[in-house]
């Protein structure tokens, strides 16, 4: 069936967590999910392996000796090596690269509708609220990035310190990319480019949303921040998001954890929203990620799926990096030769 919507992630989190993102992406539009653990956990694969809508991959062994050190590296080639094999089985309309801390909302009928030349589509993105104790009523309340009247308003009233969405939002504002899955097209986390390495201009619609629970609440705050922080993302830490790094990483030099108090200290000083005054000034919106319920398709090929990724665990995958050029996974694909022994 071609009308079939994936995703791709790499992914180090707990069982919980990871139940309530395969939850919600597949409310929200997904058919199948294509997860790699990251850390290699047997209770995270074990739900994946489980589950009839997901794909799970031992990442420490499917990436040997040749694992990047970088989580972004990581995630472009694992998606990309997606892509690539959704390309070669010629049944998957979309793929798209999404975080463990988020989930796809999107009218899955529109999409299966856009003609051959949208190549590419942008999911725009929506933030929950950060709170350290989430009050009553707030757990399905999201921040949309906010025009330059918005954002001054806010500024005067002492809620930002600069009339810029990347100030407002925590996480990252330019939302995620799913493409048509073929050879001359790579999957970037944030664009996408053909064979000659051009952004491809990717399609923007109401109905092409992103729900980014980007700061999580309590403990799992410091969990999270410690997952970035030893993944090889230092560079990637924007200078907003600076005072919340430098404090961790100190504890994580340190061995130590962070004292709850100091914790929920660098929490209010740095990421918590006032929830009742952006909530007062109309610039939420309430969404409840699973109240319309996506009825996903099964994939009658999942064990190909699986194979055909397991098979790729003995070769060198840095021909997914977008310097290889979009199609040069081709043969490693082209190359499979059956399910491996």
């Amino acid at each position: 069936m071609d009308s079939l919507i994936w995703t791709v992630s790499t992914v180090k989190d707990t069982v919980a967590n990871l139940e309530r993102f395969v939850t919600r992406n597949l409310a929200g539009g997904v058919d199948h999910l294509v997860v790699f653990v990251d850390d290699d956990d047997a209770g995270s694969l074990e739900l994946l392996s489980s589950h009839p809508h997901t794909t799970g991959i031992a990442a420490g062994p499917w990436w040997g000796p040749g694992r990047p050190d970088a989580l972004n590296s990581r995630q472009r080639i694992a998606a990309n090596a997606v892509r690539a094999i959704a390309a070669g089985l010629g049944d998957v309309a979309w793929v798209f690269h999404i975080d463990g801390d988020e989930a796809i909302q999107l009218d899955a009928r529109r999409l299966a509708s856009l003609g051959p030349d949208a190549r590419a589509v942008r999911l725009e993105v929506l933030e929950a609220v950060a709170q350290w104790d989430p009050s009553p009523g707030s757990e399905h309340l999201f921040k949309r990035r906010l025009a330059k009247d918005d954002l001054n308003e806010l500024v005067a009233r002492g809620l930002v310190d600069r009339p810029r969405n990347d100030h407002y939002f925590n996480g990252h504002v330019n939302g995620k990319i799913g493409v048509r899955p073929a050879y001359d097209v790579w999957l970037g986390i944030h664009r996408a480019m053909d064979d000659r390495r051009q952004a491809l201009p990717a399609l923007e619609a109401p109905w092409l949303r992103l729900l980014h629970y980007a700061t999580p609440p309590g403990r799992d705050f410091e969990r999270k921040w410690r997952n970035l922080l030893s993944s090889g993302t230092r560079a990637t830490v924007r200078s907003a998001r600076t005072p919340v790094a430098d404090g961790l990483r100190a504890t994580i030099a340190a061995g130590e954890p962070m004292g709850p108090d100091a914790l929920r200290r660098v929490f209010e000083e740095t990421v918590a929203d006032d929830v009742p005054s952006l909530r007062a000034l109309g610039v939420l919106e309430e969404i409840d990620p699973c109240a319309v319920q996506h009825a996903p398709t099964p994939y009658a090929a999942a064990e190909e799926l699986e194979s055909r990724l397991l098979a790729l665990s003995s070769q060198d995958k840095r021909a997914f990096e977008p310097e290889r050029g979009a199609a040069a996974g081709r043969a490693l694909v082209d190359a499979y030769p059956g399910k491996p022994s």
